[in-house]
């Protein structure tokens, strides 16, 4: 299976040097929005007389979170609709590898080319940053694993929203509504410190978003310990496994239906 997934990567590759010219400005872009909230958030501060310590966590909060939301996002939901719609799908069911894996290594490519290309910008902006950066160091490990697990629920997210187009015409109303509560409830807009003081703790503990971002940011920074840590992974890891069940009974359904319709 590695020869195979090895291979899929290859492919993937030579396919996205077909399209640097929409990467560059899918890669460079991200980082103007999540500056502008920094400074936004930080104006803030000023006007409420808030203290270094928690200047230095907005400056590393939206730092990072630079680096982790280019780790853990995913895309590629509007085209996997669109090659079901139009009937793409059928040449995957033939190939040796099972469908995901094509978005998976599609997925991992595009994150090192982002990634690498973005690594001189990370450095200039974390140099003028870096007296107020700081990460907690004993939080490594379990920020690794909550970044993994943030990268799963993502990616299976934008996957079932794909997949849902073997039911509906039209996917980006629920691609949008999605993104909308990304925005709101991941920690993307403010740290999720802040969004309890606008939305209610539990409905942030239930949806996914939290475990998408800011979770490993909280992780990271030394926000999120103790039981609360442990009770954050819990919640996290039945997210990973309700999804992948989830996708199991949504890819097998999509078939049927796409194979009863003569995909």
């Amino acid at each position: 299976m590695f020869s195979k997934f090895k291979q899929i990567l290859s492919l993937e590759l030579q396919d996205l040097n077909e399209y640097k010219g929409d990467l560059f400005i899918y890669t460079f872009t991200p980082f103007i929005l999540t500056l502008v909230l920094m400074v936004v958030w930080l104006s803030v501060l000023d006007f409420s007389s808030g203290n270094n310590a928690e200047k230095s966590y907005i400056v590393s909060y939206f730092f990072f979170q630079l680096i982790v939301a280019r780790l853990v996002g995913a895309w590629h939901a509007p085209y996997l609709g669109e090659k079901i719609r139009q009937g793409d799908v059928s040449k995957y069911l033939l190939k040796p590898a099972s469908f995901i894996w094509y978005d998976i290594a599609e997925n991992i490519v595009e994150k090192i080319w982002k990634i690498t290309f973005s690594l001189p910008l990370y450095i200039i902006i974390g140099y003028f940053l870096r007296r107020n950066l700081f990460i907690s160091w004993e939080n490594i490990l379990p920020f690794l694993v909550s970044l993994i697990g943030a990268m799963i629920i993502y990616f299976l997210i934008e996957h079932l929203i794909g997949l849902s187009a073997f039911w509906l015409s039209e996917t980006g109303a629920i691609d949008s509504y999605n993104e909308v509560f990304f925005f709101i409830t991941s920690g993307k807009l403010f740290p999720l410190s802040y969004v309890t003081k606008l939305i209610p703790l539990g409905v942030i503990n239930i949806l996914p978003y939290k475990y998408m971002l800011g979770f490993p940011l909280d992780v990271l920074l030394g926000k999120t310990t103790g039981q609360t840590l442990w009770s954050d992974f819990g919640m996290q890891f039945v997210w990973v496994v309700g999804l992948i069940l989830l996708y199991k009974v949504v890819w097998s359904k999509g078939l049927q239906k796409y194979g009863g319709y003569g995909g």
